[in-house]
């Protein structure tokens, strides 16, 4: 009987052993026994020790390592075991696979001692994007070609962004929309960007614009409305002078009755000229000229006019204030002068005086052509020419009657200093 406890015994420890020593079993050597063979053979770094020697481990890029067995083979014997084993080791955005075979034996303690290590595949995976700020950086340092104009990135601004990883170019796939004003144009295009990790940091790698829409700026927008425009002239004319048959006036000065500019279509040029037709009044006379009005574009502020061309001619002097009853001298000759308004666009005059010696009182009709009034200083310039005596001289003479003379308007007064004619508006 004790003879068959003590064999039973042994038997019992037998199948004990087996437990430990079996495939698949307790015994098989565990990931901390991989790691740690991995680490002692040099293939890994102790986590602990690194951080210990790190001077600012939050400047340190995050790092995290994964073990996991994929296989595991006991020999007959049960004292070797042949382990593959993938390490996933995750840097940034990046994971790294390696592929290890290590070989066991367990030692006299039945502890599994690393015996060899075997090196496989490295493969290398995307596993994580940029950060909208990193991808930002990238788009900012772009040059795009927008349709037929070019821009770069640090112009633009963006917003909408996305992000895809693709696997097979390990690369992250950002979209995004982004806007920008070059020159008279505002450009809204979509950007497609491939940015590639380099180990500390993304890189722009391949860009495209997939889509894109180009219109002219608002500002760009000329408003050549009589108001507008009569805006830009006084502005303009605060320190530039513009001329009226004779006389040099101030652009401010003057008051627009109607202003007719050509029409004008935006083609992306920062100067136009605008043709311009403009009906104007000053001191009493009103105009119709023709100008040309030249415009200068800045993103910053838009259309400003910057000169206006005026060429001599070009002013028509459509009335001007001479109608009236006039009454005074000529000399010591009692003189007076009726104006209204002609027939054929010029003003008629009579002219009749009454001298005190032989020739009596005579009298005569004429015309005052508007093409001779002018300015002269402050005063209206203008001549008066006689076509038909309507009263002849007592003695005949008319080689010393006055048949034409030139005179001053200046507000009532009617002038000739010359002559010496002297009169004054009834």
């Amino acid at each position: 009987m004790k003879k068959f406890k003590l064999l039973l015994l042994a038997l019992l420890s037998v199948f004990v052993m087996g437990l430990f020593v079996g495939c698949g079993k307790v015994a098989e050597p565990t990931e901390s026994d991989v790691r740690e063979a991995l680490e002692d053979e040099g293939y890994l770094s102790d986590d602990k020790d690194e951080d210990d020697d790190a001077e600012d481990d939050s400047a340190k890029e995050e790092k995290k390592v994964e073990l996991k067995i994929t296989k595991c083979k006991l020999n007959d014997d049960k004292d070797k075991a042949t382990v593959t084993a993938s390490v996933y080791e995750t840097v940034g955005p990046m994971e790294i696979e390696k592929e290890y075979k290590v070989t066991f034996r367990l030692n006299d303690s039945k502890k599994w001692k690393v015996k060899d290590v075997e090196e496989g595949d490295k493969t290398e995976k995307l596993v994580k994007g940029s950060s909208d700020e990193e991808a930002l950086h990238e788009l900012s340092l772009g040059s795009y070609d927008v349709e037929t104009t070019s821009v770069f990135g640090s112009n633009c601004t963006f917003d909408n962004i996305k992000h895809e990883l693709n696997e097979e170019k390990k690369v992250d796939v950002v979209t995004a929309d982004a806007k920008a004003t070059v020159g008279v144009k505002e450009l809204e295009f979509t950007v497609e960007m491939e940015l590639e990790y380099l180990g500390n940091s993304w890189s722009r790698r391949e860009y495209k614009v997939t889509k894109a829409e180009t219109k002219y700026a608002d500002n760009y927008k000329l408003d050549l409305s009589k108001d507008s425009v009569e805006k830009d002239i006084k502005k303009y004319g605060e320190t530039n002078n513009g001329y009226l048959i004779g006389k040099t006036v101030k652009y401010s000065d003057m008051t627009f009755t109607e202003i007719k500019c050509a029409e004008w279509t935006p083609n992306g040029d920062k100067y136009v000229t605008i043709e311009a037709d403009i009906a104007l009044e000053y001191a009493g006379c009103k105009f119709t000229h023709k100008y040309s009005l030249r415009y200068s574009y800045k993103p910053e502020s838009g259309w400003e006019l910057t000169n206006i061309y005026a060429p001599t001619g070009n002013c028509e002097l459509v009335s001007a204030p001479l109608v009236a009853q006039y009454e005074g001298k000529y000399r010591d000759d009692s003189m007076s002068l009726e104006i209204t308004e002609g027939t054929d666009g010029n003003y008629a005059a009579k002219v009749t005086i009454a001298t005190t010696g032989s020739q009596g009182t005579y009298a005569y009709v004429g015309e005052i052509k508007k093409s001779s009034v002018r300015f002269n200083d402050n005063a209206i310039y203008f001549k008066v020419e006689g076509t038909e005596m309507t009263q002849q001289p007592a003695d005949g003479k008319l080689s010393n009657c006055l048949k034409s003379f030139s005179v001053n308007l200046d507000g009532n007064d009617l002038y000739n200093k010359s002559y010496k004619i002297e009169l004054k508006k009834k």
